[in-house]
């Protein structure tokens, strides 16, 4: 078990592990040029994601701000951890109380020969509830569960990703719009 914060929340490997685990990368404005004694007369900046279309190019190096979290999930989140551990990044999201909202996103290496195929009949063996959500990274899956309120799961260039909530629901459009963020950075 890993203790994630003071007050006691705790989450065990397993959960992250069936799963496999969750990202961040950074980005950052990337746009004209111009010299200081004249005007910048080039296209207005623009922020590229960190990875072109939305894919990863190898598990992120760091997570997301709990700026960015609770931007993405209409949701204050404000406190972050990240972990490193044996090469999967897990970040994870909290409030100062065991009962505050706390999110956990883990990326791990997908399984070799993991194709997209192969995922979404895992996936949709394992999970029989989960929805296919096309459009994020190269399959993804959503689903709801008493055990855990809200997941999402999706792989992109050969990362797992995973996202799980605790002690709140959040819908898939707040889930694939997290997505959306944790693939661009």
């Amino acid at each position: 078990m890993i203790r994630i914060n003071a007050v006691g929340v705790v989450v065990t490997m397993s959960v992250l592990a069936l799963a496999l685990a969750g990202c961040a990368p950074t980005s950052g404005p990337v746009g004209g040029s111009g010299s200081p004694t004249q005007p910048d007369t080039s296209t207005p900046a623009q922020t590229q994601p960190a990875h072109p279309q939305g894919k990863f190019d190898g598990i992120p190096k760091h997570c997301l701000s709990s700026a960015d979290i609770s931007l993405a999930l209409h949701l204050q989140i404000p406190i972050m951890q990240e972990n490193d551990i044996s090469g999967t990044l897990i970040c994870s999201y909290h409030g100062t109380s065991s009962s505050d909202p706390n999110l956990q996103i883990g990326f791990n290496t997908a399984p070799a020969g993991m194709t997209v195929d192969t995922y979404k009949t895992k996936e949709q063996s394992s999970l029989p509830t989960a929805v296919f959500v096309p459009g994020v990274g190269d399959a993804a899956f959503y689903y709801t569960s008493a055990k855990l309120p809200s997941e999402m799961k999706f792989i992109s260039n050969g990362v797992s990703c995973v996202i799980v909530t605790f002690n709140f629901t959040a819908d898939k459009g707040h889930m694939i719009t997290l997505a959306e963020s944790v693939l661009e950075g």
